[in-house]
């Protein structure tokens, strides 16, 4: 999914974020099974849907961010500030713009782990060089 792809590539370089996750970043629905809390924050981001751009040239994808924390501080302050500074306003080679949708959510727990984590919704418009490439998110 080309959305996915290009929101973990930017994700990947930006010090703040990964000061506070390392590498743990992951796109998709579930965290690995290797996670655990206690290893630090992680962040889960999946695509929840999005506008359809009349241009073809601009997919707008409204991604759901996770950010799971061994403890309920920890995890708001991921959906709070950390990605507020690293998302709301970017513009990339490939990201158009970035804009918080909403408040941060939380902080919650997992009814089957008891783990602790934040919602936080952010609407991305990212730049598609050709057709063939805007096919998919």
């Amino acid at each position: 999914m080309i959305a996915l792809a290009v929101v973990r590539a930017f994700l990947a370089t930006q010090p703040a974020l990964t000061q506070v996750c390392g590498q743990r970043m992951y796109a998709g629905s579930n965290l690995p099974s290797s996670y655990r809390p206690e290893q630090g924050e992680a962040l889960l981001f999946s695509v929840r849907g999005g506008q359809l751009h009349y241009s073809e040239m601009v997919k707008e994808p409204s991604v759901q961010f996770v950010c799971w924390a061994p403890d309920d501080v920890r995890a708001m302050h991921m959906a709070e500030e950390v990605l507020y500074r690293v998302l709301n306003g970017a513009q990339t080679a490939t990201i158009a713009s970035a804009r918080q949708d909403g408040q941060p959510q939380g902080p919650f727990r997992d009814p089957t782990t008891n783990w602790t984590f934040a919602l936080v919704f952010y609407d991305i418009k990212l730049k598609v060089r050709d057709r063939a490439a805007s096919q998919g998110l």
